[in-house]
């Protein structure tokens, strides 16, 4: 009992910021649980012991959660080698701006285990257990936004250049070293990218990602891509034809399909009658 006595006395010791950094140190799964228990002890040692049971588990549950987010703040500032919440933080990348994450922005299914590579890969600190500070979170999320909104940028630039692509040839215009699904995620910002989808041989199904503007040139881009398709590549006198195909219209029309026959009206200056 002494020695149980003498362990009581030795934690009544520890300094309050000591307490913090031990409760810092501890996994997700601790952490409630220590700070109910410090919260216990500061209810009873401020004479809250005699207040209604109700009252009293209102003042612990307040102090626990006032821990809890002490050592959220302390997490968010411990990587740039800082202890608690004095000091300047010097991250330039955290910033009160991008405090708040647009919903767009926040991915609840990334894995911890993907930020921590992430994380790695960039020499940044993280330990392989407990929570990952904030800022490194937040920082994951906005770079692969800009990263998004980067790649978006080129695939809208490209399609729009060459009106369509196949995957492999819109890896040849932007860039092999973007992953697949990083492409597929950008194009999903892109309303006005059509994506075609053969039938897959055992395979990965062929895809052809299409630009449609939406808007009254829809039946003309579509139409238009259809022409390009009918005429062989790097044949000068494909254009030739079509020239004479838009003046003077096809020698056969049932040799030239409705989209191609609406683009040629189109082209004439010559609307469609529903």
């Amino acid at each position: 009992m002494k020695q149980e006595g003498a362990i009581m006395v030795k934690q009544t010791k520890i300094m309050p910021w000591e307490r913090l950094q031990r409760l810092y140190e501890m996994s997700e799964l601790e952490r409630p649980v220590y700070a109910k228990q410090w919260a216990n002890e500061l209810v009873r040692k401020h004479g809250a012991g005699n207040m209604p049971r109700y009252m009293q588990a209102a003042h612990r549950e307040t102090i626990a959660a006032a821990l809890l987010f002490l050592v959220d703040e302390q997490t968010s500032m411990s990587d740039d080698g800082y202890r608690g919440r004095r000091g300047v933080q010097t991250n330039s990348f955290v910033d009160p701006a991008s405090d708040v994450l647009h919903s767009d922005q926040r991915t609840d299914d990334v894995s911890p285990s993907v930020i921590r590579a992430w994380a790695q890969q960039r020499g940044i600190s993280v330990n392989a257990r407990g929570r990952i500070p904030m800022w490194v979170t937040k920082r994951y999320h906005l770079e692969h936004a800009a990263e998004s909104d980067s790649l978006a940028d080129k695939i809208r630039a490209a399609l729009e250049r060459h009106g369509e692509l196949t995957k492999s040839e819109l890896w040849d215009v932007i860039g092999r070293n973007h992953p697949s699904w990083k492409i597929e995620q950008a194009i999903e910002t892109l309303p006005n990218v059509e994506v075609l989808k053969g039938r897959s041989r055992g395979g990965r199904p062929p895809m052809i990602f299409r630009w449609a503007e939406k808007n009254s040139n829809d039946i003309a881009v579509s139409a238009g891509a259809t022409v390009r398709r009918q005429c062989s590549l790097g044949d000068p006198q494909d254009m030739d034809r079509l020239a004479v195909i838009v003046d003077k219209g096809p020698s056969d029309p049932n040799t030239v399909d409705s989209k191609t026959q609406e683009f040629i009206q189109i082209l004439r200056g010559e609307s469609r009658s529903d």
